[in-house]
């Protein structure tokens, strides 16, 4: 069987460090390495990390590492793809935990499944002292499409290295949202394959940056960006364009267009039953054929 490695980009994220390293600890399959690089914390988020793995009984598989100054998670996650020593990695926040079985579900699923690139499972949100689970996220692309036309792709998500390389790599300019420039660039080149069951737990925390109204902006800026470069890569025009366009917003809310969702929510359920405006097959080269 082969193996996985976890890949960790941490800023400030220490005191909760403890909880996902007691999750890998907890693996039913050891075959995982992780990789742990710290984006220059401002705290002592890296000396809590350093004594934590020290004392773990994991830690011959732990790789740690500190950038010499801040360069951001998607210059970071970037840098950590390329030093992974195994072809399957998987990404995981410092603050977020993963289920026992989460490390063998998803290394037989890459087994038993021919030509299996990218891997997603369902993933629960529990509030910040885990006391409270807020919702269940994740839902499968049907067979043929993609997550421009459905479904959605979230953690964990679980990739081939060597499937990575064949596309342009992420966009490193974003400053958030790459998953979903990382994703659309994935799924050219592969069907995703869901896993229906919750392998990852995710911690919200309300008052962090990346939850704060400034980011959140750039996030819905980055991801209408990622989807309009997908479809341009995809050979997407005209009316298609327009169309696929606009789906963005049945999933990510936006006060102007709210009145048009029911028109775009019936269009979509036509689209899929007679397939007006597919997107074509996907071929193994990453070519689009209409």
């Amino acid at each position: 069987m082969e193996l996985i490695t976890y890949l960790v980009a941490n800023f400030n994220n220490g005191k909760y460090f403890d909880v996902l390293l007691s999750s890998l600890e907890q693996q039913t399959n050891k075959n995982w390495h992780c990789i742990i690089c710290d984006d220059t914390s401002t705290d002592d988020s890296w000396q809590i990390i350093i004594d934590l793995v020290s004392q773990s009984p994991v830690k011959e598989k732990i790789q740690l590492m500190q950038n010499e100054k801040n360069i951001g998670y998607t210059k970071t996650l970037c840098k950590l793809i390329d030093l992974a020593k195994t072809d399957i990695v998987a990404t995981l926040d410092a603050d977020d935990w993963l289920d026992k079985e989460a490390t063998k579900i998803v290394l037989d699923t890459f087994e038993h499944i021919e030509n299996c690139g990218l891997v997603h499972t369902l993933a629960e949100v529990w509030d910040e002292t885990r006391t409270h689970k807020i919702k269940t996220k994740g839902k499968p692309v049907a067979p043929g499409l993609t997550s421009l036309e459905g479904g959605f792709i979230s953690h964990l998500k679980a990739f081939r290295v060597s499937l990575y390389r064949e596309t342009d790599g992420i966009d490193q300019t974003m400053y958030c949202s790459q998953d979903r420039d990382l994703v659309y660039k994935l799924e050219e080149y592969t069907q995703a394959v869901f896993i229906n069951q919750v392998l990852y737990y995710q911690r919200y925390i309300q008052t962090s940056l990346s939850n704060g109204p400034v980011k959140k902006k750039i996030g819905i800026r980055n991801r209408i960006r990622a989807r309009k470069t997908a479809l341009i890569r995809r050979q997407v025009t005209g009316l298609r364009y327009y169309y696929f366009y606009a789906l963005y917003w049945l999933d990510y809310p936006h006060f102007l267009l709210t009145p048009f969702k029911p028109a775009l929510w019936f269009f979509e359920a036509i689209n899929h039953v007679f397939g007006i405006y597919a997107l074509g097959e996907l071929k193994r080269d990453g070519n689009w054929h209409h």
